[in-house]
């Protein structure tokens, strides 16, 4: 990723390069996790192929839940007092 001159990134900006990436070293292992036990290649391959979109799929789910979540708005939360409830006697 560069670095950016106007501020830091957002959320969502930054969720979907580190997704594909988390979702590629996932597959690596466990593509060489099947290699190491001997498993034939091809085999080895396709479960680090179905591991890659798996994880992939998740990522998007993810960032689909965290974009439909309202965000909070920190300075609303901060200049609005908090209100006090009076309890009737």
């Amino acid at each position: 990723m560069v670095d950016s001159a106007h501020g830091p990134e957002s959320f969502d900006s930054a969720w979907g390069p580190f997704g594909r990436v988390v979702a590629v070293v996932a597959a690596a292992l466990v593509a060489l996790a099947g290699v190491i036990a001997h498993v034939p290649v091809w085999l080895a391959s396709l479960r680090g192929f179905a591991t890659l979109v798996a994880v992939l799929a998740l990522v998007r789910v993810a960032a689909f839940v965290a974009a439909a979540l309202p965000r909070a708005d920190a300075n609303t939360a901060a200049s609005k007092p908090a209100t006090v409830r009076k309890e009737r006697a």
